[in-house]
C-alpha cells in the first residue's frame, strides 16, 4: 500500500543500514526512520522496508485525519503529502498549507506552500536555517503534487 509514496521516500532519503545522525541531528536508520540513539544495531534491508511501511502507513493516516476530503487525493497528491510530513513530522496547525488543503485539495498554489518548508533547525544553534537539500526535496514533492492535480483534469 502507498507504493508510490514509499518509492518517492526511498529516492529522496537514501538507505543506510547503520544508525546515523540526519542533517537535523536526529538518530536515524533505514530510509529516514528515527530511532532512540546511535547505538541501535545495524538492520537488514527487509527491516528497513518494514520500518518504512509502518512509517508511511502512520503518516498516511495522519494525512487522512488532518486533510478534509483526503479520500479525493490521488496517488500523486497523497504521496507528496506523505513524504512531506514523513520529513517534517506533521502539518503545523493553522499553517498556510493546511488552510489551503482544507479549502481545496486541487488548488495549484498548494505547491507553493509545500516549497515553504525548506528550513531546518541547526542541531548546534537551534536556529532555523535554509537547507538546499530540503528545498530540492520540497520542489520534487510540489512537482509530484502538481502532477496529481493535472492528472485529475485530464
Amino acid at each position: 500500500m502507498y507504493q508510490q509514496a514509499k518509492d518517492f521516500i526511498k529516492d529522496v532519503e537514501g538507505l543506510r543500514l547503520s544508525a546515523y545522525l540526519d542533517t537535523a541531528g536526529f538518530p536515524t536508520i533505514g530510509w529516514g526512520h528515527r530511532v532512540a540513539s546511535l547505538s541501535v544495531p545495524a538492520i537488514t534491508k527487509q527491516q528497513a522496508e518494514d520500518y518504512l511501511t509502518a512509517d508511511v502507513t502512520k503518516f498516511a493516516a495522519q494525512v487522512s485525519k488532518q486533510v478534509p476530503n483526503a479520500k479525493n487525493l490521488n496517488d500523486e497528491q497523497m504521496s507528496a503529502l506523505i513524504s512531506l510530513i514523513y520529513n517534517i513530522g506533521s502539518f503545523p496547525v493553522g499553517s498556510g498549507l493546511l488552510n489551503k488543503l482544507t479549502a481545496n485539495i486541487d488548488d495549484p498554489t498548494i505547491c507553493d506552500k509545500i516549497k515553504e518548508y525548506d528550513n531546518q533547525r541547526n542541531p548546534k544553534t537551534h536556529v532555523l536555517e535554509y537547507s538546499q537539500g530540503l528545498h530540492n526535496r520540497r520542489v520534487k514533492e510540489a512537482d509530484l503534487y502538481l502532477f496529481g492535480i493535472k492528472k485529475k483534469r485530464k
